[in-house]
């Protein structure tokens, strides 16, 4: 065991053998044309064992919001609808590690830059809508989401888009499993009011849907997003498109009850 970033990550020597056949585990592959390209960036290589290493140590005590399972979930579920997506694995592994400078501080940037590779942190960079000083707090929530939505409108990567994209949709599904749950279209408890937060999840995917029209993260995105206004209690209408700015949080009773702006 050696201690990284504050947490102990455990090395363990990972045998590797250099190329291997191909094997499919899906009766499907029986019926794929070899002229048709396959969707998918192939195996994938023990640096990306490595990260998930990481990424669970990083993320050991975090879990997630309203809820008791683990926060490793969510990362390995980004990184699966990255590589679902046609995603390579640089940015599979972005999907695993893309929360770790906006939790865990920027003073692990560089670790990071270190051990995976300046392509890996650039996308982690673009995904990270603050990056604290170790100890220091985040910027209030308004401000950090218009910043990161101006980023990704006007000069992300299609990399940073791809991750940006699988990150909202699989915090979509949740928050629409929540209202199905609720019965009553009530958001729970969260950091922005319902109406900022449907801003948020459509405006990330108008760029999304605008910019990788092919991709299929994007195509599932803006389907939950009109549902979410759909179960929303109020019924609020969605927009063509979403406005330039973050709306300012309504007079609304499920503001003040389902909301704790910060």
């Amino acid at each position: 065991m050696v201690a990284r970033l504050g947490v102990f990550v455990p090395e363990v020597p990972i045998p590797h053998t250099g190329e291997a056949p191909l094997r499919h585990n899906c009766c499907m592959t029986d019926l794929l044309d070899e002229k048709i390209p396959w969707r998918g960036c192939g195996p994938l290589s023990p640096l990306y064992d490595e990260a998930l290493t990481w990424a669970a140590s990083m993320h050991r005590d975090q879990l997630r919001k309203n809820t008791r399972v683990a926060y490793i979930a969510h990362l390995v579920a980004v990184s699966s609808l990255v590589l679902e997506d046609d995603g390579t694995e640089t940015e599979a592994i972005a999907g695993l590690l893309h929360d770790a400078i906006e939790d865990c501080g920027s003073h692990v940037e560089s670790v990071l830059r270190q051990r995976f590779g300046d392509a890996v942190v650039d996308i982690v960079v673009e995904c990270s809508d603050a990056a604290p000083a170790y100890g220091e707090p985040k910027a209030p929530w308004p401000v950090r989401k218009q910043a990161y939505v101006d980023h990704l409108r006007r000069t992300a990567t299609d990399s940073a888009l791809r991750v940006s994209a699988a990150d909202k949709l699989h915090n979509a599904r949740a928050t629409l499993g929540d209202l199905r749950e609720s019965k009553g279209g009530t958001w729970m408890p969260h950091n922005a009011c319902h109406h900022q937060s449907l801003w948020y999840y459509q405006a990330i995917s108008d760029v999304v849907t605008t910019r990788l029209p092919a991709s299929r993260t994007g195509a599932e995105l803006a389907k939950v997003v009109t549902e979410l206004y759909e179960q929303t209690k109020g019924g609020i209408k969605q927009p063509a498109e979403a406005s330039a700015f973050v709306p300012a949080c309504q007079a609304d009773p499920q503001c003040t009850t389902a909301a704790k702006v910060s």
